[in-house]
């Protein structure tokens, strides 16, 4: 097992929402207000955690964070967006997780899922390492 990615294995993705992101210099926060489904030792989710931000560390030699995140929206075709406008999209309510994917090859993460009428797919790479903390909704 990959150890950047050993910590996201306690915890289940499918079915929660991510409530925003936050971009900064060599940092994803991602955040999760109704939390993560924590994993009991057989791999099943069992409940809901508190608040949840997990923050991402990109390699340092990246330009830009945002050259590592790619953003994808279906519909009657399939168009990239930039994450301004992905960042825009949660005014309107939070971003569904029907899926999320680990790539060890390039340390990458993608979470499958939407918002309200929109499919999108968004996977960050050049990962480095993880990091998740609970927190409080009042505080963010």
């Amino acid at each position: 097992m990959n150890e950047i990615f050993k910590e996201l294995f306690k915890y289940g993705f499918h079915d929660t929402e991510i409530t925003n992101i936050f971009i900064d210099r060599f940092e994803v926060k991602i955040n999760f207000d109704n939390g993560l489904y924590i994993l009991d030792k057989n791999g099943k989710e069992t409940i809901l955690s508190d608040p949840i931000s997990l923050v991402l560390n990109i390699k340092s030699y990246v330009n830009s964070v945002e050259n590592c995140i790619e953003i994808r929206e279906f519909g009657k075709k399939t168009a990239y967006i930039d994450f301004k406008k992905f960042q825009k999209q949660f005014k309107n309510g939070p971003f569904s997780v029907a899926m999320n994917y680990i790539g060890v090859f390039n340390n990458s993460i993608l979470f499958d899922g939407g918002f309200l009428g929109k499919q999108i797919i968004f996977s960050i790479d050049e990962i480095d390492s993880i990091s998740i903390s609970r927190y409080s909704k009042r505080s963010n």
